[in-house]
């Protein structure tokens, strides 16, 4: 299956940056303190230092990109803006995330939300955990919340997410996880 995440720096810089403008984003994004860089990345694998990328395909309206990263031995897979539901781009999503370290995974709707948003291109904190106990991933992170989820509800979901797979954690701003 072939699939497309080569785009210009230039056409990159222009979609981050319409995304991230008012009523999306608060701040001027070029008034953002991060260093940002653009680059053209393909389908295929590459290496930036230490570091070794896979990049794969994910099922969202839009299209998609995940990605596996290596370095030292270690592992950390990133699958936002991913709906669970395609049986070939679930059974390549979870070839990528076979024992990875950290899986950060799209967990934005529970499961009876997901019931009336399929198509909407998000997955659920159980198909989540269902990932990361199969394909025996070290510690999952529950990834692109969904806006109307206090942090009451997101505890509640991480308690229940714990049932089935205890190194599991929400994504937090500022928060780092190691490997």
């Amino acid at each position: 299956m072939t699939f497309r995440t080569t785009r210009s720096p230039e056409e990159i810089k222009t979609i981050l940056g319409g995304q991230m403008t008012d009523p999306y984003f608060p701040v001027k994004f070029e008034l953002s303190p991060a260093k940002k860089h653009y680059a053209c990345v393909s389908s295929a694998s590459f290496r930036q230092g230490g570091l070794t990328v896979h990049p794969f395909p994910l099922n969202h309206p839009q299209g998609a990109t995940g990605y596996r990263m290596e370095s030292g031995g270690a592992v950390v897979v990133h699958a936002s803006d991913l709906e669970h539901g395609n049986p070939h781009l679930d059974r390549v999503m979870r070839e990528y995330a076979q024992n990875a370290d950290v899986l950060v995974f799209d967990a934005q709707y529970t499961p009876e939300e997901h019931a009336s948003k399929r198509g909407w291109g998000h997955s659920t904190w159980l198909e989540a955990t269902r990932v990361a106990r199969d394909c025996h991933v070290g510690q999952l992170v529950l990834f692109h919340h969904d806006p109307g989820h206090d942090d009451a509800f997101l505890d509640s979901i991480v308690k229940q997410a714990r049932r089935h797979v205890e190194n599991t954690v929400a994504a937090k701003e500022g928060e780092v996880v190691g490997v």
